[in-house]
């Protein structure tokens, strides 16, 4: 038991560093805006051009993680639709079309989009993460787990990673879900372009962990530090609030 107590403050302790060296270096403008203005251009010269709905749709899908505002699944959705009609064998589109269907709770519908994306490239990590994620809200656990250890052998990444920590999480394993949380976002440190808001998400799943552990003191903390990385962050905001009832 001393030995976990150990590794655990250990696990902090590095967490803590990585944070702190990594203030610096997040630039807190929020660029989600501007690039989908740049792809409704694109499109408006080229509509043609599958790829720039593509990444519309990607942006559209970021902006509503940023700001919890749903209608950006809609037209990520609305986006997407347009470039399978273009191109139906369009990878990418499938994915992301798997992932949209994931946001608005269409689990089902994600599974099955993300067994083709599977199958269409089975080395590519993305869609296994989808697939682990609509089994785990399917309640299909073994299967969940077996699609995010597939993905973490694949890639150790910031994706892969926290998926791990999720399933600890629903697991009631707490010690594990902070652990792969911390290397969730030690991954995304260390990987260049990764969107702020993800990196601030990191901290407020490890912040939600300790919330449910009735560890109100520490749940703040990490609260705090995903609003340090990614100002007015919502989510942040949100369990901030329910920290405040219990002081």
């Amino acid at each position: 038991m001393k030995k976990i107590l150990l590794s655990f403050t250990a696990i902090l302790f590095v967490f803590t560093i990585a944070c702190n060296n990594g203030k610096k270096e997040i630039n807190t403008v929020n660029i989600t805006v501007a690039k989908i203005k740049l792809f409704k251009n694109k499109i408006d010269k080229d509509p043609s051009n599958y790829n720039n709905y593509d990444n519309l749709a990607q942006n559209y899908l970021q902006k509503a993680r940023e700001t919890g505002n749903t209608s950006y699944y809609i037209e990520a959705e609305k986006t997407l639709k347009k470039s399978l009609e273009i191109n139906t064998d369009n990878y990418v589109g499938i994915l992301l079309f798997a992932k949209t269907k994931l946001s608005n709770h269409e689990f089902r519908e994600a599974l099955s989009v993300a067994k083709t994306a599977v199958e269409l490239r089975p080395g590519i990590i993305p869609a296994y993460g989808i697939l682990g994620d609509a089994y785990l809200e399917l309640g299909q656990i073994n299967n969940a787990e077996a699609a995010y250890k597939k993905m973490l052998k694949l890639k150790p990444s910031l994706d892969s990673y926290s998926r791990m920590s999720n399933l600890m999480h629903h697991k009631h394993n707490y010690y594990e879900a902070i652990m792969y949380m911390v290397l969730a976002f030690e991954s995304g440190m260390k990987s260049p372009g990764t969107p702020k808001e993800n990196l601030a998400w990191t901290q407020v799943m490890i912040g939600s962990i300790f919330l449910h552990s009735e560890n109100y003191i520490k749940a703040e903390t990490y609260f705090n530090r995903a609003l340090e990385i990614f100002d007015g962050y919502y989510l942040a905001l949100e369990h901030l609030e329910e920290v405040n009832k219990f002081k």
